[in-house]
C-alpha cells in the first residue's frame, strides 16, 4: 500500500509542478478504480477499518471538489 500511495503522491506532485491543470489522479475516475480497489481488498483481508473510512472520506472530498459536469 505504501508503494501505491507513493506513486500517486509523486504523480500528483509532477502534475502540480508542470501546471497542466489539476492532477490526473483526481480527475480521472479510472485512477480511483484501479488504485482504490486493491487497497480496499488488502485492508479487508487484514481486517483494517481505518483505510476504508479514509478512502470513503477521500472519495467524497474529490466528488465535491470536482463535480460531474453535464455535456
Amino acid at each position: 500500500m505504501l508503494v501505491i500511495l507513493s506513486e500517486l503522491g509523486g504523480g500528483m506532485i509532477r502534475d502540480t509542478l508542470l501546471q497542466g491543470g489539476p492532477p490526473v489522479a483526481l480527475t480521472d475516475t479510472w485512477y480511483l478504480i484501479v488504485v482504490g480497489a486493491p487497497m480496499v481488498l488488502i485492508a479487508k483481508a487484514r481486517g483494517w477499518t481505518l483505510p476504508g473510512e479514509s478512502a470513503r472520506v477521500g472519495v467524497r472530498a474529490i466528488k465535491r471538489r470536482y463535480p460531474r459536469q453535464s455535456s
